[in-house]
């Protein structure tokens, strides 16, 4: 399906996309192939597909040989839907309802399944918490506003550094990032976008529910020195400081210096306290 026929589609139809969606279809299948061979989909994969509205990449996926379980919100789009599994059978499976309550679609966690996805940019920070709050699925491949990936891969030290990158990058190592042009997409977004491709790494770590929140509590105040706000919360300041010394850091430090070796740690001693 090229802009041509989608286009053609939504006037026989009726349809338009719907902003407060953050509906932007893709039409640009090389894009679509692009992002499920950077994504290292392979015949037998189990991958969850977020917002498949027209079925580009659904199709491309279904085509490597994996089994889609995708979620949709967009009501209108059932009929289509319904069509869409007729043509693609066992292979693709679907239900409507809201990502961010259903991460991983019909799927009850992660396992060894894969995310690929043209993923609406404005739920990527709650739907990229609850998919790690529940699971560490192997690759998560996403079509994703470039502010938000370069934001998730921020290094220390850096204005963008945060919790979410944190816990991202705690669990996944980047595998690899792709310019998209505006063009590749109906309406064409007032943004840059990019594919994003990370893997789990390892061994990964996912942050305790009071660490987390407690990481997110002083990152709110980023640029004040970390002694102060941990004074502030009543907290074992001297263990702390034992911990940052240990790390090659002084009282003065602030959150967004603090490395991701030094917060694993701090999670690891329960230095904000026990879940």
């Amino acid at each position: 399906m090229n802009r041509r026929d989608l286009i053609a589609r939504f006037q026989s139809t009726g349809f338009s996309p719907a902003h407060r969606l953050g509906q932007n279809f893709l039409v640009d299948r090389n894009l679509a192939v692009k992002l499920v061979e950077m994504s290292g989909v392979v015949s037998g994969d189990t991958v969850v597909e977020v917002g498949p509205g027209f079925g580009m990449l659904s199709r491309v996926l279904v085509e490597r040989g994996a089994v889609v379980h995708a979620i949709e919100k967009d009501e209108r789009l059932k009929s289509h839907l319904e069509g869409l599994s007729q043509e693609l059978g066992e292979s693709f499976r679907w239900m409507m309802g809201d990502a961010v309550d259903h991460p991983y679609a019909d799927l009850g966690g992660s396992g060894d399944c894969l995310i690929v996805a043209n993923l609406p940019y404005a739920i990527t920070g709650p739907w990229l918490f609850r998919v790690m709050s529940l699971g560490f699925p192997k690759v998560i491949g996403l079509m994703l506003q470039r502010e938000a990936a370069e934001r998730l891969m921020a290094p220390v030290g850096d204005k963008r550094y945060g919790p979410l990158g944190i816990q991202l990058q705690a669990a996944y190592g980047l595998s690899g990032m792709h310019r998209v042009p505006s063009s590749c997409f109906h309406p064409p977004p007032d943004i840059e976008s990019v594919l994003f491709v990370v893997k789990r790494r390892e061994n990964p770590r996912r942050f305790g529910k009071t660490c987390y929140a407690g990481m997110q509590e002083v990152f709110t105040q980023r640029r004040k020195q970390l002694a102060g706000l941990l004074t502030r919360k009543g907290l074992d300041v001297p263990r702390w400081m034992a911990l940052l010394e240990k790390h090659g850091l002084d009282s003065r430090v602030r959150p967004e210096e603090v490395p991701l070796a030094a917060w694993i740690e701090a999670d690891e001693l329960a230095l904000f306290g026990v879940d």
